[in-house]
């Protein structure tokens, strides 16, 4: 069995809902009599892998995809299921997979506008319900975190949550500070997830390993403690290059996934105002 076969292996959460970690992401998976109902879908190329780990799976057909938010890596399925099922979403993703995205702060990005097929045609503004395979799967919105579209989707009786972007294990995230995201509020809304959360749940990030209440608070915590203390040099009037060099060595290692230590700064500053505080 090859590396990429083993990578869409799904993995049991419980007796309906499953993770398909695929390249680029993760997929949520709930499967069952019913037909299959996905979370997020990273790349156009994984589709026909992750359909094989629903087949192995699911007696019914996909019936239900599911956008946690509106970046690419989370929506690329959207375009070649957008004329086979309906594609649940918040409002605000439909709005942005509409336009052109530009991406400066943090990472350097850019997703020009998609096609209507693959726009969300079945959007909520604060909560939906659904029903399926005997799962009750409440979809609310976190605004202004992440980004503006941040949607958790738990499923109650599993006891899992896909809380896509919001929570990136042992990482700095990123934010799209520029596009409705904030670091203040992703503080926010992580620390709503954890009184809402209970403390026994299965928690399924955008990236990384399924996790649980516990990491989630260390994560809110060094969210608090590196905000505050970027912002205490940022009144000293320290630049951010030198900020980035001289993090407490705690939190370094937060910086050696997708977003750095200077890239966190970086995001930090923006969301406190000072965009036009340079690197260099």
């Amino acid at each position: 069995m090859t590396t990429a076969d083993t990578l869409l292996q799904p993995h049991l959460l419980s007796d309906t809902v499953y993770l398909l970690s695929a390249e680029g992401g993760n997929v949520g998976l709930c499967a069952g009599k019913d037909g299959a109902l996905l979370v997020d879908i990273p790349q156009e190329a994984e589709l026909s892998r992750i359909q094989a780990g629903v087949d192995s799976l699911a007696p019914g057909n996909l019936r239900l995809l599911v956008n946690t938010h509106a970046h690419a890596d989370h929506v690329a399925g959207n375009v070649l299921l957008g004329d086979d099922m309906p594609i649940i979403a918040h409002t605000n993703t439909r709005k942005r997979l509409k336009t052109d995205q530009r991406i400066t702060v943090g990472v350097k990005a850019f997703h020009p506008a998609q096609p209507p097929i693959a726009w969300p045609n079945l959007v909520f503004d604060q909560e939906i319900t659904l029903h399926l395979n005997g799962e009750e799967i409440q979809l609310t919105h976190f605004p202004q975190g992440h980004s503006d579209c941040d949607i958790i989707v738990w499923f109650r009786n599993a006891n899992v949550v896909h809380v896509g972007d919001i929570f990136w294990p042992r990482s700095f995230p990123f934010v799209d500070v520029e596009n409705g995201g904030s670091v203040m509020g992703l503080i926010q809304n992580v620390k709503k997830l954890i009184d809402l959360l209970p403390a026994s749940i299965q928690i399924i990030p955008g990236h990384g390993p399924v996790s649980d209440v516990k990491e989630l608070k260390k994560y809110h915590r060094m969210l608090v403690e590196t905000t505050d203390w970027i912002d205490k040099q940022r009144q000293a009037n320290q630049r951010s290059k030198d900020i980035a060099q001289t993090m407490p060595d705690k939190w370094q290692s937060c910086g050696k996934a997708f977003i750095s230590t200077d890239a966190w700064v970086d995001l930090v500053l923006y969301s406190l105002g000072d965009s036009d505080r340079g690197t260099t």
